[in-house]
């Protein structure tokens, strides 16, 4: 049964908000390269910037790290969010 149409509204906006303007990165290190997930405004000027790096055994794209970006870019944030070394281990 799908679920009821107030629920998939703010995902559906969220998930709009999220591949528009989204890059997929690497951060270069001396040992393991760190993959991560650049958010920028869709239609607004950048107020600031936002890191959010997860726990241990996470990653970038479960989350906090992944569903807090979309909103922090709808307020005009400009979001980095990356794994650390020993993600997902």
């Amino acid at each position: 049964m799908a679920p009821p149409k107030i629920a998939q509204e703010p995902y559906r906006s969220a998930r709009r908000v999220f591949w528009r303007r989204t890059e997929l990165i690497t951060i270069a290190t001396d040992t393991t390269p760190l993959d991560g997930a650049f958010h920028m405004p869709e239609d607004r000027p950048v107020r600031g910037g936002v890191l959010l790096f997860h726990g241990n055994t996470m990653n970038f794209y479960v989350g906090a790290p992944c569903w807090l970006p979309p909103v922090l870019s709808e307020l005009g944030f400009a979001c980095l969010a990356f794994n650390r070394r020993g993600h997902e281990s």
